[in-house]
Formats: C-alpha cells, sequence, structure tokens
C-alpha cells in the first residue's frame, strides 16, 4: 500500500545515493524524460497498471464498484462519519481501516497492491463542495464584472473522477441556473484513470452532460484522454483546476560542479549494459531549452525577492532569508551564485565521481514550467486553483524539491539497495501505531529512482511545489504571452505579485475559508481537514484585480 503522508514533524534527510555521474557522450534521456517513462508509459507506466486510488462511497452504497471495460475498479471504503469520531486518534484509526479494507479489495495483478489516498477520497464530498463554494464565489464576482457567461472548469488529472462529481453534484444543488449552462472539462493522459471517470460519470445523475455538445445554452462535460500539455486554447473567462496532480510531473536535474562553479549541467539517464542493469547518469552542459528557460527565470526570481527584500523592514527580510534557505538547501541567499548560461562550447568536466564535486544542485520543474507556459499562452482569462504537497519528507536527497520514492515492493527485489527503515511519519496517511500497522509493512522509501524500467514502473516518483514561485511565475508568464491584457514585461522581468493577482495559501487556510466545518469535524473539536495536511498548499490565481481571490 503507497502511503503518501502529511508532515508532522521536520523531514529526515538522507544523503545523496553516491553513483558516478560520467560526461562522455553517450545515449541516454533527460531525467525528466526518464521519469515520465516510469509514470506514464502507455499500458505499462506506473499510473497504467500500479497506481491504485483509494475509493469512499456513501453509507448504504455498493463498496466494489464493477471494473469498467478497460481496466479494474478501484478499491472502495465506506466514506467517514466525521461527526461520530471521537477525535483524531479515532479518525486516524478509522482511516487506517480504511486501507486495510482497500488492500483485501484491490483487483490488481501482482503480489503488492499499490493503494494510496488522496484527501478528494478521504473527505469527499466535503472537498469538492469547498472548492464548489470558491468557484461559485469567484464566478459571482464576475459575473457583476464581466456580465453574462457560463460557468467554464477545466480539471487536470482527475484521479476516479471523485472531484469532478462532487463539485458538479455542489453546483447543481447550490446553483442550478448556474449548472444549466455549466462547461466542464478534464484532462488526463492515463488511459486507465480516463476510463474510470467515464464510467464514474456515465453512472451517475450529470450522465446527460457527458460528450454533449457544448453551447451558450446547454451544460455539458468533455472528458480528454491526453496531456494537460494539450489543453485546448480558449479565450473565454473560467477557471483550471488540479488536486494533487503538480507532484507527478516529472522534474530535471542540475548540478554546479566546483571544477566548473558557472556552469550549470543537466543530468541525462542511460540504461545498464544489461536489459536489467542498473542505470546509470550523465552529466552534460545545460543545454535543454526548458532547463535553460527555467534556469533564467530562477535568477529572475531571485532578483524579484532582492528587489522585495528592500522595500521591506529587517524582521520582514528575515523571514524571506529564511525561506529561500529552505528552498535552498539551508545555503544563504547571498553564497549560492547564479549560474552562467553563457555558450557552453565543448568543455565537459573529466570523466570521474562528479557527485563527490558538486557544489550545488537543484531540481528543476521544467514540466510544470510547461504547463504554466501552455496556459498563460492558451488560457490567459482564466484563473488557477491548484493544491499538491509543499513539502515532503524522505525525499532521496536534501536538494531543492527533490522527489520521494515509494513502493511496495519487497527489500529483496532491490539487491544492492539499503531502504528506509519502515515510514513511521505520517505523510497524508494518519501517523498513529494502530494505523502504521496496516501501512508501514507496505510502503517504503527509496534512496534512488536509478532503477531497471520494469522496477521503476511499479514506484511512485513524486516532488514537493514552490507554491510562492508559481504565483510570481503565473504573472510573469501572462505578462510575456499577453501584455495587451497584462502590460508589458518591465525591467528585469521580474514581474509582480499583481499582474495575476495571485496568492498562496496553507491548506488549512482555504479550507477555513471555505470548507464545511460541520462536515469534517469530529466530537472534540478536531477537524483534519483543516488541522491535518500541514504540507500542503493552495495555488489561487485571478486574472484581473477585481477578480484576485
Amino acid at each position: 500500500m503507497l502511503a503518501r503522508q502529511a508532515l508532522v514533524a521536520g523531514p529526515r534527510w538522507l544523503p545523496t545515493c553516491r553513483r558516478a555521474l560520467s560526461t562522455t557522450p553517450a545515449p541516454g534521456v533527460l531525467l525528466r524524460d526518464y521519469l515520465f517513462r516510469g509514470l506514464y508509459a502507455p499500458g505499462a507506466g506506473y499510473f497504467e497498471q500500479h497506481a491504485t486510488i483509494l475509493q469512499t462511497s456513501p453509507a448504504g452504497e455498493a463498496e466494489h464498484p464493477a471494473p469498467v471495460a478497460s481496466g479494474r475498479a478501484p478499491p472502495s471504503g465506506q466514506r467517514l462519519a466525521f461527526d461520530q469520531l471521537a477525535g483524531e486518534t479515532e479518525y486516524k484509526q478509522a482511516v487506517a481501516r480504511l486501507y486495510t479494507g482497500a488492500i483485501g479489495s484491490a483487483d490488481q495483478p501482482g503480489d503488492s497492491p499499490q493503494v494510496w489516498h488522496t484527501p478528494v477520497e478521504i473527505f469527499s464530498p466535503w472537498y469538492g463542495r469547498a472548492l464548489g463554494r470558491y468557484l461559485l464565489s469567484q464566478h459571482g464576482r464576475r459575473l457583476s464584472r464581466h456580465g453574462e457567461h457560463p460557468l467554464s472548469v477545466t480539471e487536470l488529472g482527475g484521479g476516479n473522477g471523485t472531484l469532478m462529481l462532487d463539485i458538479l453534484d455542489y453546483i447543481q444543488a447550490e446553483a442550478p441556473s448556474v449548472y444549466q449552462t455549466m462547461q466542464y472539462s478534464l484532462y488526463d493522459v492515463s488511459s486507465r484513470m480516463h476510463a474510470l471517470q467515464r464510467a464514474a460519470l456515465a453512472g451517475s445523475a450529470h450522465a446527460p452532460l457527458l460528450d454533449r455538445r457544448p453551447g451558450p445554452a446547454a451544460g455539458s462535460v468533455q472528458l480528454h484522454h491526453r496531456s494537460a500539455l494539450d489543453i485546448d486554447p480558449s479565450p473565454d473567462l473560467g477557471f483550471v483546476i488540479s488536486a494533487e496532480m503538480l507532484d507527478n510531473l516529472p522534474h530535471d536535474r542540475v548540478v554546479w560542479s566546483a571544477r566548473a562553479p558557472t556552469k550549470p549541467f543537466e543530468i541525462h539517464v542511460a540504461p545498464g549494459p544489461e536489459p536489467n542493469g542498473l542505470p546509470h547518469a550523465l552529466a552534460r552542459p545545460a543545454a535543454d531549452p526548458w532547463v535553460i528557460q527555467y534556469l533564467t527565470l530562477h535568477m529572475e526570481y531571485r532578483r524579484f525577492l532582492d528587489t522585495m527584500a528592500a522595500h521591506q523592514d529587517a524582521s520582514i527580510w528575515a523571514r524571506v532569508k529564511s525561506w529561500v534557505g529552505s528552498v535552498t538547501g539551508g545555503m544563504a541567499a547571498s553564497t549560492v551564485a547564479g549560474p552562467s548560461l553563457s555558450p557552453m562550447g565543448a568543455d565537459h568536466l573529466p570523466v570521474s565521481n562528479m557527485l563527490g564535486d558538486i557544489m550545488y544542485g537543484l531540481y528543476a520543474p521544467t514540466v510544470c514550467l510547461q504547463l504554466m507556459d501552455r496556459l498563460a499562452r492558451a488560457r490567459p482569462r482564466q484563473s488557477l486553483l491548484f493544491t499538491d504537497f509543499s513539502a515532503l519528507p524522505d525525499a532521496v536527497s536534501s536538494e531543492p524539491l527533490a522527489p520521494v520514492v515509494q513502493s511496495v515492493l519487497r527489500p529483496d527485489q532491490f539487491p544492492g539497495f539499503r531502504l528506509y527503515p519502515g515510514i513511521t511519519d505520517s505523510l497524508y496517511a494518519p501517523s498513529v501505531t494502530d494505523c502504521q500497522s496496516a501501512m508501514a509493512a507496505e510502503t517504503r522509501a527509496l534512496k534512488t529512482y536509478l532503477l531497471p524500467p520494469d522496477l521503476l514502473r511499479q514506484c511512485d516518483v513524486f516532488f514537493p511545489t514552490d507554491f510562492q514561485w508559481l504565483v510570481w511565475l503565473d504573472a510573469r508568464l501572462r505578462r510575456r504571452h499577453h501584455p495587451e491584457l497584462f502590460g508589458p514585461e518591465e525591467g528585469t522581468g521580474a514581474g509582480s505579485h499583481a499582474a495575476g493577482t495571485g496568492r498562496a495559501l496553507s491548506h488549512g487556510d482555504f479550507f477555513r475559508a471555505f470548507g464545511s466545518p460541520t462536515g469534517t469535524r469530529t466530537r472534540s473539536g478536531f477537524d483534519p481537514l483543516v488541522d491535518d495536511y500541514f504540507n500542503v498548499g493552495f495555488l489561487l490565481t485571478g486574472t484581473l484585480d477585481a477578480d484576485a481571490p
């Protein structure tokens, strides 16, 4: 069972697994492409064959839905009755029981069903109702400014389809006239998840909307089996939402060596000498356009922080410096030299164990950058609501935005790799002993993603998200691609928060504002939807000052 648990204590960083990095020209792919194959390869990737999201259903409904035409149904359990739970301990024990039942009901090939849950499922329907409440409130503000227009919602990475149904249920009940013309679309690259979403919608009260031709007076739901990077352009007002999708967007890794401190190197991965051999990493001068663009924006963002700090008092700047240190592996902002993007020429580092000479490294969210760029180009008048992990324990290294690699594989399936001890903190799953007895023996965190393809495809690889950077990036890209709406790029292009009127919120702050306390509050007053999930954040953006969340 794969547990993505909420951070309740400081992360337990372990050193990067020391593997030889070669600059010798050889076959290989960028790290993001290598990880994409492991996670999303058609018919073979983790999300095609192994990932199973626990689904909950109301009391009295069938707990084992029929398999869909193209794959298995997700394991299911009865929704939690939060008002009948005494408090935090009983809540955590109830989640543990859901996991125990899910392992037994998972119709999955192999010895170890990889089952994990999301807050969308655990807190259904309350989670979706909160997002629906936010969407309605923002839509109402826009009606007063822009006149009548349909509510348009696009979801990226829809899981089992639960969030879609809960939002549609809420809007149908609370705003029937809005529901009548609402346009909802969902993009998912996984064929299995896409089939689950179609089956869920077809079996719901919203089935008449499925594949209905969109029109100004007719609501519709369109389910697209393709990547979010291929989202259709639209000039209309609307919203783009995602819940726990950003973390599975593959990253690149960039390093700087003490031997060439001004030259960034991008990491490629090459196969081992045998079909099941261990892959190895190659360090090559940074040349990929998205890596270069990320590094350029990274430097602009650092200048933006410096400019902002110049206008703040000493106490606020101290907090900014503390935050910068947290996302740069503890290095002070002034000590992290900006990378040089001058032509590299042919000067490669010597073939050696370069890792021992690394001065600084980071994981670059290049696929997230591609997504934000596509949205800024194709949906300039649509606001974003993204939620995901903001921090993760048990990452493969202490480098900024380093991933967590988890699997249910037995230790003897990873010869030569020392696994972490059993997970004892909670990472989306409760952190009490009763719960861990159901989880710890199943979930293991690995020290590396450099695994043979057949083993990598059985691993969940996920990354934290820097939400403050996303706020800045959204403003920056909207100005770049649509200066007629947001004003021209100025000076260094550092942008400003006002350009996109976005902000980053904690999980608790969002649900305090838009949640239903009576729905998820236990008898003691503990509300896990508000009081838990300390390592989850929200990105909320508007497009004009009047539309700011």
